[in-house]
This record gives structure tokens, C-alpha cells and sequence, in this order.
């Protein structure tokens, strides 16, 4: 009863809980879940990722610890730039620039012919990896109160699944 709501002086979450849960949340939850499932994935993918390339380039143990501390360190970075850029422009071009960072990012990591190069594509997707818990904030509100706890504990399994996922093709 779409007329019936907008004749109503209602606030966000009354509007939200007068409506069905449908499509649009399911679908918003794949998507925001496939982000947060590349984000276990990258998370995981450092202990492999470390060892890796610590063996192939004879890195010190120093040098493997940088790889994992300065996705840390782009996270921390990332997390703080990414929240005022959402408020400002919107969680869906967040959303979509996090992850295409965390993807082009990604992928020139496992191109990276040498250490500093490697560094400085895990210091991107850490970068990117600061926004993917925009999907979280993003489901949240387009969910009546009913169905946010739940949603919300859906896209948890999503991480599990991306970690898992390394762990599995180790």
C-alpha cells in the first residue's frame, strides 16, 4: 500500500517495517555478501600469500611480516577515508569503488615481480578492504527491524565462506 505510506508522516525505520522484505534486500544481500566473502578472502589469502612470497624472493622474516602489516596499515587508512566518502557521496559508489580497488588491486598483487611492487598493491587492497564494511551499513538500511539482525548475520557467513575458500584451495 504505497500511497497509503506516503500519505503518512512516518520516519525511516516505520516506512521500512510497513513494507515486505523482497527481492531488492535478497538481491542486496548477494551482492554486499560476494563483497564481504572477497574481503575473507583477502584477509586469509595473507598468511598463504607471506610464506609464499617470502620462499620464492627469500624474504626475511621481517620483510614476509610487512606484507600482512601494510594491508593493516591500508586498512586502518581506508577505513577512516572511506566513512566520510560514504556520508558525502553515497554507500552505492562506495560500495562499487571499494570493491573494484580490492579487485584491480588484488589482482595486480599476483602479477607483482618483486617485493616493493607486491607492497604496494597489498597497501591498495588494504586501502579498498577499509570500505567493504560499507555493504554491511548498506544492508542495514534498506532493512525493516524485523529482518536487520537476521540479514545481518547472513553476510557474516559470506566472510566464513571466503575463508574457508582460501584455506580450501591451500
Amino acid at each position: 500500500d504505497y500511497l497509503s505510506i506516503m500519505s503518512e508522516n512516518l520516519n525511516l525505520d516505520d516506512a521500512l517495517s510497513k513494507n515486505k522484505v523482497g527481492l531488492f534486500q535478497y538481491r542486496l544481500l548477494l551482492m554486499c555478501g560476494f563483497a564481504f566473502m572477497a574481503d575473507g578472502l583477502e584477509v586469509n589469502l595473507l598468511t598463504f600469500l607471506s610464506t609464499c612470497a617470502g620462499d620464492e624472493w627469500g624474504l626475511s622474516d621481517q620483510q614476509k611480516a610487512s606484507i600482512t602489516g601494510v594491508v593493516f596499515a591500508g586498512i586502518l587508512i581506508g577505513s577512516l577515508f572511506w566513512g566520510i566518502f560514504a556520508d558525502r557521496y553515497g554507500r552505492k559508489l562506495t560500495f562499487l569503488l571499494a570493491c573494484g580497488l580490492i579487485s584491480i588491486a588484488g589482482f595486480l598483487s599476483g602479477a607483482a615481480t618483486n617485493f616493493a611492487t607486491l607492497i604496494v598493491f597489498r597497501a591498495i587492497v588494504g586501502f579498498g578492504i577499509g570500505g567493504a564494511n560499507i555493504p554491511f551499513d548498506l544492508l542495514a538500511e534498506f532493512l525493516p527491524n524485523s529482518h536487520r539482525g537476521t540479514f545481518l548475520i547472513y553476510i557474516e557467513y559470506f566472510w566464513t565462506v571466503g575463508s574457508l575458500f582460501v584455506s580450501g584451495i591451500a
